[in-house]
């Protein structure tokens, strides 16, 4: 069990990670073509992205599932607002923020396998 909710954490964070530069990539595609395939990447990874979380939510403690959530929000938040055309200003704030939450998720992982006991 811990080594699939390890996996599944290094998952998250890969396709988190992901996530951000798609909609980095799909803010700047100035062709349509071009924004309607990064669309389905995003939605292909942001499907990927929730099924780990299912895993991270059922294999881990409540601080990292709690902290899993919130960073699955921000991702889901970045990417409306890449597809909605939000200002730079708004985009670079929501940008930071998902950043930030998936720091939050690594570190508050990284400290629960360190603790002893705190994960089956």
């Amino acid at each position: 069990m811990r080594e699939r909710l390890r996996d599944s954490s290094v998952d998250f964070l890969r396709l988190g990670r992901k996530i951000l530069g798609l909609c980095d990539d799909h803010r700047l595609a100035a062709d349509a073509a071009d924004r309607q395939l990064l669309q389905r990447r995003l939605a292909e990874s942001f499907a990927a992205l929730e099924e780990t979380l299912d895993v991270v939510s059922v294999e881990g403690d409540e601080d990292v599932w709690t902290t899993a959530s919130v960073a699955h929000l921000e991702v889901a938040q970045l990417q409306r607002a890449a597809a909605n055309g939000a200002s730079e200003s708004d985009y670079a704030q929501v940008r930071a923020k998902t950043i930030e939450s998936l720091a939050d998720f690594r570190e508050v992982a990284s400290e629960a396998f360190r603790r002893p006991g705190s994960l089956p």
